[in-house]
């Protein structure tokens, strides 16, 4: 896609590692990323939950995104976060305002995270950036097929097959 994304990083990882894993999750889009610290704002805060709604959060950045004339933004926290209808979610992403979520919270348990961990977010990191760029769920072994458990994200590809390369590589 050969973009800029703008990456908003909420107390996350040591910002050496982050570099790596965001350069490694944008390569196959041939993004480029810009990295910015930032707060979730409390109106996301959900209390009688004890996390954050993604949705929320996603329309907080879009407006950010706007004002700041941002070309795609992904935020990354280590908040849990959740949407209407699911317990849980690794991330979410909003395809028509180009804005996506990733929560650390689930994926990574160390304070250093191991390879494994390191791969998991590469592939949420991935899968998020797919959906702002219009991708669905894949039904192949893809980065894009859905992981509903840490199981799934561990067992599926780290890359987009052929089919959802194609889709990416279309004009619009």
């Amino acid at each position: 896609m050969n973009q800029t994304i703008t990456v908003l990083q909420h107390n996350t990882l040591n910002t050496h590692v982050l570099k790596q894993i965001l350069s490694s999750a944008l390569e196959q889009y041939n993004d480029k990323f810009s990295l910015i610290s930032a707060t979730l704002s409390n109106q996301s805060f959900d209390s009688g939950r004890n996390q954050h709604n993604a949705q929320k959060i996603l329309c907080e950045i879009y407006e950010q995104k706007k004002s700041k004339n941002w070309e795609n933004c992904i935020a990354i926290t280590h908040e849990d976060i959740f949407v209407d209808g699911m317990t849980f979610v690794f991330g979410f992403a909003s395809p028509t305002g180009g804005v996506c979520i990733v929560s650390l919270n689930r994926l990574v348990e160390h304070s250093t995270p191991t390879q494994r961990e390191k791969e998991r977010l590469v592939k949420e990191i991935a899968h998020e950036v797919g959906h702002i760029y219009g991708l669905q769920h894949c039904t192949k072994n893809c980065v894009m097929s859905f992981s509903n458990s840490i199981s799934e994200i561990d067992s599926k590809d780290s890359e987009l097959c052929t089919k959802c390369k194609r889709t990416i590589n279309k004009p619009y």
